[in-house]
């Protein structure tokens, strides 16, 4: 994964299915190959889920997030043009009656935003 973000050198990544129940900045940095970082986690439960969000903060600002139990996700200034930019990563459970309550995750968080 590190040789494939140092490549090319990604300002933002969202990695699915981490797998991880803890991050540290040892683990993220890593991942990352850059000093200027800051992340958001949503950890795993067993061996499912684990969402990491990393960013450059000296090219992006960090506005707004929600963790969620399948999503995570944020709102990410651009330090170049103040434009701002929405990212998430979601987690699709393969139970039915899990995904149920993705949907309905996802219907509040979409809701929040009008």
């Amino acid at each position: 994964m590190k040789w494939v973000l140092g490549r090319h050198s990604c300002d933002v990544a969202i990695l699915l299915e981490s797998k991880l129940e803890e991050v540290d900045d040892q683990v993220i940095l890593s991942l990352w190959s850059r000093c200027q970082v800051k992340w958001l986690f949503l950890p795993s439960i067993g061996r499912s889920l684990g969402i990491i969000i990393i960013f450059d903060f000296q090219v992006f600002e960090l506005v707004d997030y929600r963790i969620g139990v399948y999503f995570s996700c944020c709102n990410l200034r651009s330090m170049q043009d103040n434009f701002v930019y929405g990212f998430i990563g979601i987690y699709g459970p393969n139970e039915d009656t899990l995904r149920v309550g993705l949907w309905e995750e996802l219907e509040t968080l979409m809701s929040v935003g009008r």
